[in-house]
C-alpha cells in the first residue's frame, strides 16, 4: 500500500495572494496513482500463493474479486466524505467520534500496513533484479539494507515523487503486464502440451480437495492481492471536484484492469511454469514467465517494470508511513518528535528515520522470506479494510440508508472480518507480530494522548490570557476577561457561531427579552486540530469578523453582543466550558448546511457539546 504523493497533475490553480499551490487530480492521475500501488501485487501474489494454497491459488482469487469491488466502492465513499483525505483514520474519527481512541486503531493497523508493505515491496523488487543474475540472490537482504539507507536519505533531503510520473510508471508496467498476458495466451494457443481446456482444468480442479476449510483459507490468503485500496482515501485531498466523481471514476478503471489482469495472470503462470520453476522461483514468477513465453526481450522487460514500481511502492509507503506518524503526533497520539523537522530541509526527519528502520529490522527478522512477509501482511490490511468497511455502514446507518447499498454493504463488512479472523487463526504468526506491534502503538498512544491532553488544557488557556492585548483582539474579550466582566454584564445566552447566522442570532435576541435581558454572549472558537499550538497564537481574521458583524446585527434588535474568542483543538468542549464558566443556561447553535454546526449537529462535536453542558444548561438548535 502506498502513501501520498507530490501531487503534480493535470491542473494547478494557485492563488495570487498566496505562493501556495493547490493541485488537481483527474481521474486519469488518480486511477494511475492507485494502480501503481494495487499493481505491485500481481508481482509477488502468484508466488506467494502457490507456496500457502498451491493452485487454488486462482479460484481462491475469482472468490475474493466480489467483495474487492464492494470494499473499492466503499472507498469513493470514503474519499467524498473524507474530501481532505486521511483514510481510516479520518473515517473511522466520523463515524465513532464517541471513541476517542478508535481513529489510533486505525493508524496502527495501517501503520503495521506501511511497515509490511515497504518490506515486501523493497526486498520483491530485488528479488526481480536477482533472477536476472541467479547468484546475487544471497544478496538480497544486504541490498535491501542499502536500499532502504537511499530511500530513507531521499525524503530526508525532500526529493518526492509526483503523480506524473507515477502514472508514467504505472502506464508502462500495464503496457508491459499486457504484453506479458497476451503473449501467454499466444503461448497456450500455439503449445502442442498445453491448451485451453487444461489452464481451465487448472483453475476449477486444483489438485488438492476443494473442502469449505481449503476455500476459507485461500479466501482469506488472496487478500494479498488486493492490497492498496487504502491509497485512494490517502489523495482525495488533492481530487478534482466533484471528489465522488473522480474517485468513482477512477476506482471503476482500477476495478476493471485488476479485474483483468491479476487473476488471469497467477492462473497463466501457474499452468505454463513448470514446478521446479514454481518452487525455486516463487519470488520472481512474473520474470521466469516473461522468458519462458516472450524470450530475453520481454523477461527483461518484465523484470524492468517490476523492479521500478516495486521500489517507487517501497518509497511511497515510507511517505505514507512517516504521514501518519505526523498526524497522529498531531492529534496528540504519539510523540511530538515524530513532528519535528530539520532545521534547514523542513523534513520530519525523525519520523522518516523510523519509518525506513522498522521496515529494515522486519527484513532481517524474516530473513528477506516473501512468503512470512506476505503472512505477516494481511493482519494490517484486514485489519485497516473491516475498520474502514465497519465505518461506512455505520455512517450510513446514521443517514437513514437501509437499501440494498447499506445492507450490501454490511455483508462486505462481514466478509473482511471473516477474513482477518481466518487470517489470524491459520496464521498465528501473523496475530503476533500484527497484533503486538498494534497493541503496542495504541497504548503508546492512549498514555500519550492522556499526558498530551492535560498539558494542552493548560497551554490553551495560557495561549487566550496572552493574547487579550493584541490588536487583533481590541474588539472581543477572552473567556477570562468575559468572566471578569460578568459581575456588571452579563447574559443568561450565549450563542456558538461559525459564520454570520441572522436567523439564529434574531431567536437568541427574542429568547433573551423572555428574560427582559439585554445583553447576549456570542462565541467564535478558532479550532486548533491536535493537541500543539500554532506558531502564531491571536484570533484569526475570520473569527473577529463573525463577532463584530454579529455584534452589529445584535444591535439592530437593541441587544448587545458580548463577543468571546477561544482557541481549542476541541470545539465542543471549549463552548461547553464557557457556558459553565459564565453560568449560561441557554446555549444556541445552528444547524444551516452551510456552516461548521452543520457538521456538528451530525458528529462529533454537537455530541461533544451536549456530553461537556452542565445538566441544567438548555441546548438550543436552530434551523
Amino acid at each position: 500500500m502506498g502513501g501520498p504523493v507530490d501531487l503534480k497533475g493535470a491542473v494547478e490553480v494557485s492563488d495570487p495572494k498566496s505562493s501556495i499551490k493547490v493541485h488537481q487530480l483527474g481521474w486519469i492521475l488518480v486511477f494511475a496513482v492507485v494502480y501503481a500501488d494495487i499493481g505491485t501485487s500481481i508481482f509477488y501474489v502468484p508466488g506467494i500463493l502457490h507456496n500457502s494454497i498451491g493452485n487454488l491459488a486462482t479460484l481462491a482469487q475469482f472468490i475474493t474479486t466480489g467483495v474487492f469491488v464492494s470494499i473499492a466502492l466503499k472507498y469513493v465513499e470514503i474519499c467524498e466524505r473524507c474530501p481532505d483525505g486521511g483514510g481510516v483514520v479520518s473515517i473511522a474519527r466520523e463515524a465513532f467520534s464517541a471513541l476517542e481512541f478508535l481513529p489510533l486503531v486505525g493508524g496502527a493497523f495501517i501503520t503495521v500496513d506501511y511497515f509490511l508493505t515497504s518490506a515486501i515491496s523493497g526486498v520483491s523488487g530485488l528479488y526481480y533484479l536477482s533472477s536476472l543474475v541467479p547468484d546475487t540472490k544471497d544478496l538480497v537482504i544486504l541490498a535491501s539494507m542499502l536500499l532502504f539507507l537511499v530511500l530513507m536519505l531521499v525524503n530526508i533531503i525532500g526529493i518526492k515523487e509526483s503523480a506524473s510520473v507515477t502514472s508514467s510508471f504505472a502506464s508502462v508496467e500495464i503496457v508491459v503486464t499486457f504484453l506479458l498476458l497476451g503473449s501467454a495466451f499466444f503461448f497456450i494457443a500455439t503449445s502442442q502440451t498445453l491448451n485451453w481446456s487444461g489452464l481451465w482444468k487448472s483453475i476449477i480442479h486444483p489438485g488438492m480437495p476443494i473442502t469449505f476449510s481449503s476455500i476459507a483459507i485461500g479466501y482469506a490468503t488472496t487478500w494479498l492481492a488486493y492490497s492498496g485500496l487504502e491509497s485512494v482515501a490517502q489523495i482525495s485531498g488533492a481530487m478534482k471536484a466533484p471528489v465522488s466523481a473522480t474517485a468513482s471514476k477512477a476506482m471503476w478503471w482500477v476495478i476493471g484492469t485488476i479485474a483483468i489482469v491479476s487473476s488471469p495472470m497467477t492462473a497463466v503462470a501457474l499452468y505454463i511454469l513448470p514446478d521446479s520453476v514454481k518452487l525455486n522461483q516463487s519470488d520472481s514468477l512474473l520474470s521466469a514467465l516473461g522468458f519462458i513465453v516472450g524470450g530475453p526481450l520481454l523477461g527483461i522487460a518484465v523484470v524492468v517494470a517490476a523492479a521500478a514500481l516495486l521500489f517507487m511502492a517501497c518509497n511511497t509507503a515510507i511517505v505514507g508511513n512517516y504521514h501518519v506518524n505526523v498526524r497522529l503526533s498531531d492529534l496528540g497520539f504519539l510523540p511530538s518528535f515524530l513532528r519535528k523537522r530539520h532545521p534547514k530541509l523542513g523534513t520530519p526527519y525523525l519520523s522518516i528515520i523510523t519509518s525506513a528502520l522498522i521496515p529494515m529490522a522486519i527484513i532481517i527478522i524474516t530473513k528477506a522470506n516473501v512468503d512470512v512477509l506476505g503472512d505477516l501482511y494481511n493482519f494490517g490490511l484486514l485489519g485497516t479494510l473491516s475498520l474502514s468497511s465497519i465505518s461506512i455502514d455505520k455512517l450510513r446507518w446514521r443517514d437513514g440508508m437501509r437499501g440494498f447499498k447499506f445492507w450490501s454493504g454490511l455483508f462486505t463488512s462481514f466478509a473482511l472480518l471473516a477474513a482477518w479472523v481466518i487470517n489470524m487463526v491459520h496464521k498465528p504468526d501473523a496475530l503476533l507480530f500484527g497484533g503486538t506491534l498494534a497493541a503496542l502503538l495504541v497504548a503508546v498512544g492512549v498514555w500519550h494522548r492522556i499526558k498530551a491532553s492535560e498539558k494542552a488544557v493548560v497551554q490553551f488557556a495560557e495561549a487566550e490570557t496572552a493574547v487579550a492585548d493584541l490588536p487583533e483582539a481590541s474588539n472581543i474579550l477572552t473567556l477570562e476577561e468575559a468572566i471578569e466582566a460578568s459581575t456588571m454584564e452579563s447574559s443568561p445566552v450565549l450563542v456558538a457561531l461559525r459564520q454570520v447566522n441572522e436567523k439564529l442570532l434574531g431567536e437568541a435576541c427574542i429568547f433573551a427579552r423572555g428574560f427582559k435581558r439585554t445583553n447576549v454572549y456570542i462565541i467564535y472558537v478558532d479550532e486548533i486540530p491536535g493537541l500543539f499550538l500554532p506558531t502564531q497564537i491571536k484570533p484569526s481574521g475570520e473569527a473577529v469578523r463573525v463577532l463584530v458583524s454579529s455584534c452589529a446585527e445584535l444591535e439592530k434588535n437593541k441587544i448587545a453582543g458580548i463577543p468571546i474568542w477561544r482557541m481549542a483543538e476541541d470545539a465542543g468542549f471549549s463552548i461547553a466550558e464557557a457556558a459553565r464558566e459564565l453560568g449560561v443556561k441557554n446555549v444556541f447553535v445552528g444547524s444551516s448546511k452551510r456552516t461548521f454546526f452543520w457538521r456538528m449537529v451530525r458528529g462529533r462535536m454537537l455530541r461533544r457539546l451536549a456530553e461537556s453542558l452542565p445538566e441544567s444548561t438548555n441546548l438550543i438548535i436552530v434551523g
